[in-house]
This record gives C-alpha cells, sequence and structure tokens, in this order.
C-alpha cells in the first residue's frame, strides 16, 4: 500500500497566499497518473518528457486555471520556457481529452477569483 500514497510537498507560497506544491505521483503499473486539485495554488505535477491525457472539472469554484509545459520554484515562477498547454479563465466544468505532449514537465496554476472558493479538477498524464 505504500506505494500507492500520494506525496505533495509544499514547497513555498505564492504571492496571492495560494500554496506552490510539487506533487508526487508513483507510477501506477498499468494506466495514467492522476491527481485531483482542491486547492488555488501552483502545481507541479511532473517533470520531464509525458503526455497530458484528460482535465476534468467537477466545480468550477472562482478563478481561472493555466496549465503548462515548464517547471516552476518555489515561488510558483516559471523556470525558462513555458508553453500552454491550457488556459480558461473562468473554468467551465466538464472533461477535456488533451493528448498533450509536454517536454519540460506540467505545472497547473489554479489562481485568482476567491481563495476559499477553489476549482475541482482532476488530471492524468503518462510520463515517459
Amino acid at each position: 500500500m505504500d506505494d500507492a500514497r500520494l506525496f505533495r510537498e509544499v514547497i513555498g507560497r505564492h504571492y496571492t497566499g495560494a500554496g506552490v506544491y510539487r506533487v508526487t505521483v508513483p507510477r501506477p503499473p498499468f494506466g495514467a497518473s492522476c491527481f485531483m486539485v482542491e486547492s488555488k495554488g501552483v502545481y507541479q505535477l511532473s517533470v520531464g518528457e509525458g503526455a497530458l491525457l484528460s482535465v476534468s472539472c467537477t466545480h468550477v469554484g472562482s478563478g481561472g486555471v493555466e496549465i503548462y509545459d515548464g517547471v516552476c520554484d518555489a515561488s510558483g515562477a516559471m523556470v525558462g520556457e513555458k508553453k500552454a498547454i491550457y488556459k480558461a479563465n473562468p473554468q467551465t466544468m466538464g472533461l477535456w481529452l488533451m493528448g498533450a505532449g509536454f517536454a519540460k514537465g506540467v505545472v497547473v496554476r489554479c489562481l485568482g477569483g476567491v481563495l476559499d472558493t477553489p476549482v475541482y479538477l482532476t488530471l492524468s498524464w503518462m510520463e515517459l
């Protein structure tokens, strides 16, 4: 059971007061890695190459969502070049099948709006 644990490390604070997180999800034996965003913040979900498979929103909350191919530092700022994969402001409910490749990693930014009213997203991706 220890291999199935999710590790979310707080690595800093964004200027909005939202957290900056580095998320480590053990590679599953079958299928894609998956993570649910339940609070405002900046999330580094993966580092390296892979593909973002889907983005599912079950609660729109307030503010927007941006997903980048890139890497962030402890302040939530993007390091080096970044490429936008997905942007929604305001976010809408639904499921988006992406199939979007990434070269550097996946950074999810859920910011803006009311801090106590987060967007709920479930993301799935596969790493090379």
